[in-house]
């Protein structure tokens, strides 16, 4: 969980990796999660796919965390085969959809025992932003995947744990 010297001034925000911003419109933002770079990574596998020629492909969506010793990493996975052909925007809808999915476990590992007597970081608000009422316009132009009959997508792996070293571990996800 963040603590109160995190907050910085929004003005700075584009310029710095880490704090904490408020906005009117979404309430507080990690800075260190509003980065994008696992959504580029998760949408370059996703297009890494389309383009393989193989009639289905898999894709892994990873999160992570590291203790405060930095000696160890673990965090949650899911894989998803995709049936190869999809839009730009339905790779957009799946990648959302298996964010989302994916957070909802990863903030559980957080807020489990023992990390939990650690961290109280799982499913703390900069995290979610419980907000309610409707996000605003620019937010909705992408809906997550939610057709699992069609056979489109299907899931390999629903609920996968992994730990390892912090620094030169192997594992292949995040």
């Amino acid at each position: 969980m963040s603590k109160r010297n995190d907050i910085i001034d929004g003005k700075i925000a584009a310029r710095v990796p880490y704090g904490l911003v408020y906005t009117e419109v979404l309430g507080w933002i990690d800075l260190c999660h509003a980065q994008g770079t696992d959504i580029r990574a998760l949408l370059r596998s996703i297009d890494s796919g389309e383009l393989s020629g193989q009639e289905c492909y898999d894709v892994t969506y990873s999160q992570s965390m590291i203790d405060p010793t930095r000696t160890l990493k673990m965090g949650k996975f899911i894989t998803w085969r995709v049936k190869r052909g999809r839009s730009y925007f339905e790779r957009r809808s799946i990648a959302l959809a298996m964010m989302m999915s994916l957070a909802r476990k990863f903030e559980g590992l957080q807020a489990s025992f023992p990390i939990n007597s650690v961290t109280d970081s799982g499913f703390s608000g900069e995290d979610l932003r419980p907000r309610k009422g409707m996000l605003p316009h620019f937010m909705q132009t992408v809906r997550p995947w939610s057709d699992f009959h069609s056979g489109i997508v299907g899931i390999a792996s629903a609920d996968g744990s992994y730990m390892d070293a912090a620094k030169g571990g192997t594992l292949p996800y995040a």
